[in-house]
């Protein structure tokens, strides 16, 4: 999911635009994990990123994070749902209603 994501605009974190909304964890199978921090502003979307995880991983997270630490990055606004989901949309689509039984054949 994160390697799809367009940065559209970069600010310092601490000159970011708005307000923290929402927060959502994505985790790979071998632990790494980054945390996404959605802030909105006005009709834009932005999005604050951090790695950590396990032994194995902490260099690779500690690479990310030279690099993420201390920016704020503008993303589509589009992506919002994507990267800071409602409940509605984690929900599975209601089943559909069965249709009536056809009524048999008179003989």
């Amino acid at each position: 999911m994160l390697e799809t994501l367009t940065l559209q605009d970069v600010q310092p974190a601490k000159d970011a635009p708005g307000e923290q909304v929402a927060e959502t964890i994505f985790t790979r199978d071998d632990g790494l994990a980054v945390t996404v921090r959605v802030l909105h502003a006005g009709k834009d979307v932005w999005a604050r990123l951090a790695a950590a995880g396990p032994d194995k991983v902490k260099d690779e997270a500690e690479k990310l994070n030279a690099r993420l630490a201390g920016w704020s990055y503008q993303v589509g606004a589009w992506k919002e749902k994507a990267l800071a989901p409602s409940l509605d949309d984690l929900k599975a689509p209601p089943p559909r209603e069965a249709a009536p039984p056809a009524p048999a054949a008179k003989p």
